[in-house]
């Protein structure tokens, strides 16, 4: 497993890179699970600015 500190813009071209299995959203950030093509199952979670975390799930 890794976790990586990602920017709003690698956020964003990763959420439109995953097919989206679960996603929900709190007051002060946004949980996205999901299946991406070559990385396999992978979570992201952002902030309101945009800005979190990509978890990568083996």
């Amino acid at each position: 497993m890794r976790i990586l500190e990602a920017e709003v813009q690698l956020i964003r071209e990763f959420t439109d890179e995953i097919e989206v299995v679960a996603a929900n959203s709190y007051s002060t950030f946004t949980v996205v699970a999901g299946r991406h093509p070559t990385l396999g199952r992978v979570v992201i979670v952002r902030d309101q600015d945009g800005n979190g975390l990509i978890v990568e799930a083996e």
